[in-house]
């Protein structure tokens, strides 16, 4: 499969296939605020999108009751719309000026944790909702104020946002794959497969940011995998992918047959070649979770 095509193109295929242009979202565009900025974000911007897709738009306010030109929401924080006399429908996403807060400050917390990765072996949390923010400013088209946009990216510190979800989801790989140990010793099998499952979708996640894909929803992991294996390695990407669709019967018998360390040194050099930064504390991760005497 080869990899999306730029979000200009995706857009157009998408409207195209529905008798649209791009004129039919200009209405949002042309409300925006000058202090505003609208983005095209979401499964139809990165080509992932299908016949049941909407248009994800993204509009980021600077005014506290989130209203821009006839883009207005009151109290909530998503409005819907119909594109024209289609069935298309446009959903428009604007975070309440204290999100927009909670995420620079977690972005900051993020920034200072790269910049010494050696002073803590965990990375600051970030929510869902706050990564999924950063990678759709981070990669959503700009429709409306694009230097505003440029602004964001720059205060969001979102030239590291790569590098830092590269660590984030292999300390919860790592993480996720000792729990699962310890269900073992347990004798809870069947627990320990399901925490394996989601170590894996963490490895393939960091995998994937190692190329510059930070989409952080775990329902394109698989399709995402395909796209990148060119820039991945044919190998890698196929790995993975067996390792996330084939679900084992057998039980696990050690820490080591867990975590598949063929699989886990690849990804880890790949991350380490693209953000050479980071590798103290690669080297360092496995041994910090390695239980005794495994």
């Amino acid at each position: 499969m080869k990899p999306p095509a730029s979000a200009v193109a995706n857009l157009h295929s998408f409207l195209e296939a529905r008798s649209l242009d791009r004129n039919s979202l200009a209405p949002f565009a042309d409300a925006v605020s000058p202090g505003d900025s609208l983005l095209l974000v979401g499964s139809v911007s990165s080509g992932l999108a299908d016949t049941l897709s909407d248009i994800d738009l993204l509009l980021i306010a600077e005014s506290d009751d989130r209203s821009s030109g006839h883009l207005t929401t009151a109290a909530t924080e998503e409005a819907s719309y119909l594109l024209g006399s289609t069935h298309v429908q446009v959903q428009v996403r604007i975070p309440s000026p204290e999100t927009l807060h909670l995420l620079a400050a977690s972005s900051d917390r993020a920034w200072a944790f790269l910049q010494d990765p050696r002073r803590t072996m965990r990375p600051p949390f970030m929510s869902d909702e706050h990564r999924a923010l950063m990678h759709d400013i981070s990669s959503g088209y700009p429709l409306a104020n694009e230097s505003i946009v440029h602004s964001w990216r720059q205060t969001l510190h979102l030239d590291d946002f790569a590098a830092f979800s590269a660590i984030y989801h292999l300390f919860g790989y790592f993480s996720r794959t000792a729990d699962a140990h310890v269900q073992l010793l347990q004798g809870d099998a069947a627990s320990s497969r399901w925490m394996l499952h989601g170590a894996l979708e963490e490895l393939a996640a960091a995998a994937l940011c190692s190329v510059g894909e930070t989409n952080p929803r775990r329902k394109w992991l698989q399709k995402l995998l395909s796209y990148h294996a060119g820039a991945l390695g044919g190998d890698l990407a196929n790995d993975l992918e067996s390792s996330l669709l084939h679900r084992p019967t057998d039980t696990p018998s050690s820490m080591t047959s867990l975590r598949q360390p063929s699989i886990v040194d690849s990804v880890l050099e790949r991350v380490a070649r693209s953000f050479p930064s980071l590798s103290p504390t690669l080297q360092r991760l496995p041994t910090f979770f390695h239980p005794p005497g495994d």
